[in-house]
C-alpha cells in the first residue's frame, strides 16, 4: 500500500509538471502572437 501510494503520488507529480510546462508554453506562444499581430 505504501509503495503503491508513493508511486501514484510520483506519477501525479510528473503528470502535473508536464501539464504545467505545456500550459506555460501555450500561454507564452499566445502572448507572443498577441504582441506580434
Amino acid at each position: 500500500m505504501l509503495t503503491e501510494t508513493r508511486s501514484s503520488r510520483m506519477i501525479n507529480v510528473r503528470t502535473f509538471r508536464v501539464v504545467f510546462k505545456v500550459s506555460v508554453t501555450n500561454i507564452g506562444i499566445f502572448c507572443t502572437r498577441l504582441l506580434i499581430y
